[in-house]
């Protein structure tokens, strides 16, 4: 089990198996990172919810999807809205046009993080 929210399973496995860990029993099935345990919660406490939006690396969303969840955001935002200059104005925030089979928002780390990520998710 891990804090890092911004690796999937995979990821996690792979880098355990090479490089100066050398574990050579890693096997995803016994790895949990952040996200996947947000995927689990989701699934089990939120059963409806089938879509999610995240603020996150592309990794967190690749396991999020691996958990069943199709998933609206992380490193992408809103192109719209992701470059540099660009920001919400209140009519835009009243007028966008939200997702409502979003049932939650989940957040790990982003290196990219922005406030039309932060107006989005919430």
């Amino acid at each position: 089990m891990t804090n890092n929210a911004g690796i999937s399973r995979e990821k996690m496995a792979n880098k355990m198996r090479n490089g100066v860990f050398n574990y050579k029993n890693a096997h995803v099935s016994k790895l949990y990172p952040a996200c996947t345990l947000a995927a689990q919660y989701v699934r089990q406490f939120i059963p409806d919810c089938k879509k999610v939006r995240y603020i996150g690396m592309e990794s967190m969303g690749e396991e999020l999807r691996s958990n069943g969840l199709e998933t609206i955001g992380g490193s992408k935002g809103d192109p719209k809205y992701d470059e540099e200059d660009t920001w919400f104005s209140y009519e835009d925030v009243a007028n966008y046009p939200y997702d409502p089979e979003i049932k939650a928002v989940i957040t790990g780390i982003d290196l990219k993080v922005n406030y039309s990520k932060i107006v989005l998710a919430s």
